[in-house]
Order: C-alpha cells, then structure tokens, then sequence
C-alpha cells in the first residue's frame, strides 16, 4: 500500500490486492488496452448525447459522429474520450465501430 499519504490505495483494486508498487499506465478504451505511452494526442468528445435541457441540440447520427471522428483524427488527434454521461444517450457499440473505423482507440 502507498506510503505517502495518498488515499490511492483504498480506491485501487491492485493495491487492495496486496499488488504494491504497480506501474500505472493503461488506458482502457472501446477496443481494449492501450498502454498510456501509446496513446498520443487526445481529446474529450460526445459523439452521442441527448438532454432533455437541450431541444434541437441532440447528437445521435452514427454517420456525422464517424465524420467527426475522422476529422479529429485527420487533425493529429490519437484517441478520443466520450465523455457522454449514462442516460444522456451514451452509446458504446456505435463508439466501438467509430473508433475502430477512424483507427482511433
């Protein structure tokens, strides 16, 4: 467990594990594993979202949110982090295909 005073080892499942020290490093997005020096530029998306506070502004177009994707990875974008909220149109399976279409984990 960490010596240092941080709370990092209550939250940790390899620290509770009696797993201590552990690298940290692995990003975990739609398509798998990803160690966090492979990763690159990154950037923070929605590709789907859907509020009811926001009328008129709902993305849910797997088509435009594949175009977006392409865009940012033609703009040296890496890796793209959905960041849509459960219940607020969240869709993995559709991310899953974008990323692995745009070569984007």
């Amino acid at each position: 467990m960490p010596t240092d005073g941080s709370s990092h080892g209550s939250t940790c499942y390899d620290c509770r594990s009696g797993n201590w020290p552990h690298k940290f490093g692995t990003v975990r997005p739609v398509l798998g594993d990803v160690p966090m020096e492979q990763l690159g530029r990154d950037y923070h998306e929605h590709l789907f979202k859907a509020s009811p506070l926001l009328v008129g502004d709902e993305l849910h177009d797997e088509q435009a949110s594949m175009q977006e994707a392409e865009s940012l990875r033609r703009a040296g974008i890496d890796a793209f982090v959905d960041a849509t909220p459960t219940g607020l149109g969240r869709n993995p399976g559709a991310v899953a295909r974008i990323s692995h279409s745009a070569a984007l984990p």
